[in-house]
């Protein structure tokens, strides 16, 4: 229902008049990858009473040296699971300049997490963070 009620909203005249994309210069904490890492997806979780977000990036290494494993081999997206790095960094509502504040319930935060996952784009100066090994320079979403 959520992608049929998408699909209507934006493709009404009326809604077009009103709905912006929009775009905020940021800092937020990011790992620290080597020049051939390549960013693969970002997720956000918020968390019921929490003052905090936390947003884990997955990045991927075409060379896994500890494991003596050539990522390279398969590329980003197919690759074993030891091409794969998960790190996760603290975000506080304070930092995130979009009006979104704590949620006080499980539902709450279940739902402020599918939102951010949805609507909440990680952007470097080129664009889409994913794919690329740039740094994070902006937000971008829909209102």
């Amino acid at each position: 229902s959520t992608i049929l009620r998408s699909y209507f909203l934006k493709h009404s005249p009326n809604f077009l008049e009103t709905w912006k994309r929009r775009k905020i210069t940021i800092s937020l904490p990011q790992p620290k990858m080597d020049s051939t890492d390549i960013h693969i997806s970002q997720e956000w979780q918020a968390f019921d009473g929490k003052n905090y977000l936390t947003l884990t990036y997955k990045t991927y290494s075409p060379y896994n040296f500890e494991n003596n494993i050539n990522c390279d081999f398969d590329g980003p997206y197919s690759s074993h699971k030891e091409c794969y790095e998960y790190r996760s960094f603290k975000v506080t509502y304070n930092q995130l300049p979009i009006p979104v504040h704590r949620p006080r319930s499980k539902a709450e935060a279940q739902s402020l997490t599918r939102w951010l996952n949805a609507e909440l784009q990680l952007l470097g100066p080129d664009g889409l963070l994913t794919g690329t090994r740039q740094s994070i320079t902006a937000l971008q979403w829909s209102q």
